[in-house]
């Protein structure tokens, strides 16, 4: 992302989270991992979040139209956030 504003580049395309999933065979990764990964995941979206503040960038998303930097990061912190919570929920009813 930071390369892409230095470089001036303002198109992101869209792409399959299924499809990512299936590619980076979610399936198989250890729990500990995953979730270790996740929470990892979180914390550097939340540093690009702080970083962002202020920088003035706007992105062409090609399904979500003109973004900012703010626009990107702040859902993916809170998504993030969110799906470690439910995941550790989740488990914890199983048990």
């Amino acid at each position: 992302m930071w390369s892409a504003v230095e470089a001036k580049q303002v198109h992101i395309e869209g792409y399959d989270q299924d499809d990512l999933a299936s590619v980076r065979k979610y399936e198989y990764i250890p729990l500990d991992t995953a979730l270790w990964s996740l929470s990892h995941a979180a914390d550097m979206w939340y540093e690009a979040y702080e970083a962002a503040l202020g920088r003035e960038a706007t992105f062409n998303h090609s399904e979500r139209g003109p973004q900012t930097l703010s626009d990107i990061v702040q859902p993916a912190v809170h998504d993030a956030k969110h799906h470690e919570w439910d995941i550790r929920r989740s488990l914890a009813v199983q048990e």
